[in-house]
C-alpha cells in the first residue's frame, strides 16, 4: 500500500464544516470528486444541489444485462466510467470492488468521507471463540500475525454448505482478522484500499483523534495532517473555543429524585452490567429515573440511551427477561449510542444518556495487540457528544441533559468547560 494521508477537517457541529468543504470543492472544479455521506438526503439532495457547477450525480437502480439484476453498485461502475463527479452512502461505499477501486485510481478522484465509517468493527456473527480456537487447533485456519492477524482458510476438503462455509467466504474476502494476544477476539476490516485508490482523502468529524478508527487508522500507517493548514483558503464559521462559549449557555444538566438515586446506588450501567450482573430491582431504578423526566418533560420531547439489548422486547427472537421497561417511556424515543449524522431529533429538548460506555474490548484488544492505544474515557466523550447533539442543541436552542453514569456527567462537564 502506498503512503497514505488523510485530511481531517475536525470540528464541532454548528461550526460549517461540510459548507467549508462544499466551498472549497466549488472553488477547485478540475478535480474529480467522491463524496461518502451516511445520509441519503445529503447524497441525493443536499450536496448536488449545492455543487450544482460540479454537475454531481448519484447512484440508482439500474439494471446489469449481465447479471440480471438491477443494483446501485451496478450504476455507480457506469458513473465512474464517464469519470462523472459523484455522491453516494457509507454502505455503498463499504462494498465497492476491484472494479470500483481501479477506476477510482484510474479516474484521481478526490474522495470525501462524511463522518465516520467503520473500517474495522468487532466480530458480531454466529461463530463462536471456541469455533475459531477448534479450528486453529486442528489447522483449517491459520492467523498469519505478519499481515496484522488475517485469518486464512487452509483445508480445501469441505463439502459446500457446511456449518463454516460462511466462516469461509469471510477469510477468501480477507475480511477476518484476530486479536494478537487473544485469539478468541475476532474483528472485522475493510481493505485499506478504499482509502489508498483516491488521490487525496478528506475526513469530515469531530474529535476523531478520540476514536477506534484513528487509533486502527494510524496502527495501519495512515499519517493525518490538518484541512484547514493544507488549504487555508478554506473557513470555518466558528472556532471551537468560540463555539463552546456559545453552547454552554444552552445547556442545562438536569437531576430528579429519581435520577439522582441511580447515581447515589452507583450503578454500573455498563454493557455487561445490563446483560449480566443487574439484578431486576436495579433495573427497575433506571426505569424509574426515565418514568421521572418524562413525567417533567413529556414523552414527545424526550430522546434515550442503554445498551439495545436492554432496550429491545426481544433479544434473538426470544423475550427480553432484561429488559428495562415502563409503560411511562414507550412514546419516548429510543436513540442507539452510537448515532450520529442524523437531524431526525432535533426537535427534542430533553435526552437521557443511561449508559457507561466503553470501546469494545474485542477492538481494544486488536489494536492494542499490534501496539495501537485506545483510550476508553476519550471513545465515550467523543461518543457522548455525538449522541447527546442529535436533540435540539444542533439548532442552538436550548437543551437539558441526563446523566445516570457519575463518570459520563463528570466526562462531559470536564469536556464542557475545558478552552
Amino acid at each position: 500500500m502506498k503512503d497514505l494521508e488523510v485530511l481531517l477537517l475536525d470540528a464541532p457541529t454548528g461550526c460549517g464544516k461540510t459548507s467549508a468543504i462544499l466551498e472549497w470543492m466549488q472553488r477547485n472544479p478540475d478535480r474529480r470528486y467522491l463524496y461518502i455521506s451516511p445520509i441519503l438526503s445529503e447524497v441525493e439532495d443536499r450536496i448536488p444541489d449545492a455543487l450544482d457547477g460540479l454537475e454531481v450525480e448519484y447512484p440508482v437502480e439500474e439494471y446489469d444485462p449481465i447479471t440480471r439484476v438491477s443494483s446501485k453498485s451496478f450504476s455507480l461502475l457506469r458513473l465512474l466510467r464517464e469519470r462523472k463527479n459523484i455522491s453516494f452512502r457509507h454502505s455503498l461505499f463499504t462494498l465497492l470492488s476491484e472494479q470500483h477501486l481501479r477506476l477510482i485510481r484510474d479516474g484521481r478522484y478526490t474522495l470525501v468521507i462524511d463522518e465516520e465509517v467503520n473500517f474495522i468493527d468487532a466480530y458480531r456473527g454466529r461463530y463462536t471463540p471456541g469455533d475459531i480456537t477448534t479450528l486453529l487447533r486442528s489447522g483449517w485456519i491459520e492467523v498469519d500475525e505478519d499481515n496484522w492477524g488475517k485469518v486464512n482458510w487452509l483445508y480445501d476438503g469441505m463439502e459446500d454448505d457446511t456449518q463454516y462455509t460462511g466462516l469461509k467466504a469471510m477469510c477468501d474476502v480477507g475480511q477476518l482478522f484476530c486479536s494478537k494476544n487473544n485469539k478468541e477476539m475476532l474483528v472485522t476490516q475493510l481493505p485499506m484500499s478504499l482509502l489508498s485508490s483516491a488521490q487525496e482523502v478528506v475526513m469530515i468529524s469531530y474529535m476523531f483523534d478520540k476514536s477506534v478508527l484513528h487509533a486502527f487508522l494510524k496502527l495501519r500507517g495512515v499519517r493525518f495532517k490538518d484541512f484547514l493548514d493544507v488549504y487555508p483558503d478554506a473557513h470555518l464559521l466558528h472556532t471551537e473555543k468560540e463555539w463552546k462559549k456559545k453552547v454552554r449557555g444552552l445547556i442545562s444538566i438536569g437531576e430528579l429524585p429519581s435520577t439522582k438515586r441511580v447515581k447515589d446506588e452507583k450503578l454500573s450501567l455498563s454493557y455487561r452490567w445490563y446483560s449480566s450482573s443487574s439484578t431486576a430491582e436495579q433495573r427497575n431504578i433506571v426505569a424509574r429515573a426515565l418514568r421521572g423526566v418524562v413525567e417533567k418533560h413529556g414523552a414527545e420531547n424526550v430522546i434515550y440511551t442503554m445498551p439495545k439489548d436492554a432496550h429491545s422486547p426481544e433479544v434473538d427472537g426470544r423475550r427480553n427477561r432484561r429488559r428495562v421497561y415502563s409503560q411511562w417511556i414507550k412514546d419516548s424515543t429510543f436513540l442507539h449510542a452510537r448515532a450520529r449524522a442524523t437531524n431526525l431529533y432535533s426537535d427534542r429538548d430533553t435526552a437521557v444518556h443511561a449508559y457507561n460506555r466503553y470501546a469494545n474490548l474485542q477492538l481494544v484488544s486488536y489494536v492494542s495487540g499490534y501496539g495501537g492505544e485506545v483510550n476508553h474515557n476519550d471513545f465515550a466523550i467523543a461518543e457522548l457528544v455525538q449522541w447527546l447533539w442529535r436533540t435540539s442543541i444542533r439548532n442552538m436552542e436550548p437543551v437539558t441533559f441526563y446523566f445516570l453514569s457519575n463518570r459520563m456527567e463528570r466526562l462531559f462537564r470536564k469536556w464542557l468547560e475545558e478552552e
